[in-house]
Parts: C-alpha cells; sequence; structure tokens
C-alpha cells in the first residue's frame, strides 16, 4: 500500500492513507464514477490499435449462407483455440465474426484450404456464437441450426430454455433477441434435419 501512495504522491499521514475509511466510504457506494464519451472511443481506438497487427496476420475466408442460416449475438466475435490457455486475438486459432446472417468471416493462424459451408458447419458456428454469448442471441429465425453436446445436430430450441424472439432481417434494425441459457444447449434436445 505504501508503494501505491508514492506513486500517487499522496502523504503517508494523509487521509487517503486510512485504508479503513477508503474502505469504508467504497463500502458506502456514496459516490459514483463516470467519463466522457471521448474516453471511451480513446480507449477503443488504442484497443483497435493493439490488435490490428494480429488480425493482418491472419489468414481470412468467407462463409456465405443463401438462405440467412446464420446467427449473432451481443458478443459478435468469437475467439477459439487451446483449453489449456487464454485465448485472445494473438493466439486464437480461430477468430469468428458474423457478419450479417447470411455472412461470416473466419481468421485462422495458419492457411488453410478453402473451406465448404455446410449444414453442420453452419450449425457448429452458430453453436459457438450461443456459447460466446453474454445474454442474447439473435437469429432471423425460430429453427435455427445447432450442435448439442453430443455434436448432434439440432433445430428445435424449445428443450433448452431459450426463449426465441424473431426479427425479420438478423443484424439490422428490428432484431429482436434470443435469450441464452447460462450453460450450452441440453444434451437430449432433440430437432430435427
Amino acid at each position: 500500500m505504501e508503494e501505491s501512495l508514492k506513486e500517487a504522491e499522496a502523504p503517508l499521514d494523509s487521509p487517503e492513507a486510512d485504508y479503513h475509511k477508503m474502505r469504508e466510504f467504497v463500502e458506502s457506494e456514496q459516490y459514483s464514477l463516470s467519463a466522457e464519451a471521448e474516453w471511451y472511443v480513446q480507449q477503443a481506438l488504442q484497443g483497435a490499435q493493439a490488435i490490428i497487427p494480429s488480425l493482418l496476420n491472419r489468414h481470412w475466408q468467407v462463409s456465405i449462407s443463401r438462405n440467412g442460416s446464420f446467427i449473432g449475438s451481443d458478443d459478435p466475435v468469437a475467439l477459439d483455440g487451446e483449453k489449456s490457455q487464454m485465448v485472445g486475438f494473438a493466439n486464437a486459432g480461430v477468430i469468428i465474426f458474423p457478419v450479417s446472417r447470411h455472412v461470416v468471416l473466419h481468421g485462422y493462424v495458419s492457411l488453410l484450404m478453402s473451406i465448404h459451408l455446410t449444414e453442420m458447419l453452419i450449425a457448429r458456428l452458430n453453436t459457438m456464437m450461443m456459447l460466446y454469448a453474454q445474454e442474447q442471441v439473435f437469429s432471423s429465425k425460430p429453427d435455427f441450426c445447432w450442435l448439442d453436446k453430443s455434436e448432434r445436430y439440432q433445430t428445435l430450441i424449445g428443450n433448452c430454455s431459450i426463449k426465441v424472439r424473431l426479427s425479420h432481417r438478423c443484424g439490422e434494425p428490428g432484431v429482436s433477441p434470443v435469450a441464452v441459457p447460462s450453460a450450452p444447449p441440453a444434451a437430449g434436445a432433440q430437432g430435427s434435419r
């Protein structure tokens, strides 16, 4: 604590140095923190500058779903990598970003052969988006495809506690959210196709 006070150039005998009073103040919640909008913009631009080199070093591919089968979420970028380590933009094996219900970008560390889009791949991408969502998933139809824990293709979501509100154009004005459960879809949920 003394080191932090020295860094803040606060004298050790100042009121700011009293740990118990400061803790009492923080716990009282009798304060508010705010920042100007410019600060948030500055932070976003600095964050973007930090990840741009990682994004530029990737091999990007585009997948197009003619019938608009991709879903989106409130956390629109999914990163996947080694289970044993923290995954970020620099070390993710793949970065997935659904641009719309028709278009998904994939960024890989190494060059892959062209990916052939299949219903199973769409289901796998949708499942990743569901798992990375914080609270909401966006879909243009109630029977979007996904994979259960056993990696079986599913389209019914009634058995996994997801409430669907549809939009006509996912990713565009008027989008309605789908509530996402805190756990992955139930393995016992059955679907058709």
